[in-house]
């Protein structure tokens, strides 16, 4: 079988295809990872007298994702009330 993978690429970018189903699959199982790490970190208090102060808890695939885009997002804690506003469910402590 030859595949005509101009004829593959175009037909993908109009229909969807495995690309529809890879973000469908990721915006459902995002979901979970990000409850997942909220339920671990339920309860977290900061101890005020460290000198480090932890501003979220994320799952790693997010963490990355928004590093990709920003490289100094996460330093923002403008950034960080912002996703928290987004997310209700994500663990962030700002």
């Amino acid at each position: 079988m030859v595949v005509d993978w101009e004829e593959w690429m175009w037909r993908e970018m109009r229909e969807g295809g495995y690309l529809k189903q890879y973000l469908a699959r990721e915006r459902h199982t995002s979901r979970k990872r990000i409850r997942r790490v909220a339920k671990a970190m339920h309860g977290f208090k900061q101890n005020n007298h460290s000198e480090h102060q932890l501003k979220a808890a994320v799952p790693m695939r997010e963490f990355f994702r928004w590093k990709a885009e920003d490289n100094d997002f996460w330093r923002d804690d403008s950034n960080l009330r912002s996703l928290k506003r987004d997310n209700p469910d994500m663990a962030i402590f700002v």
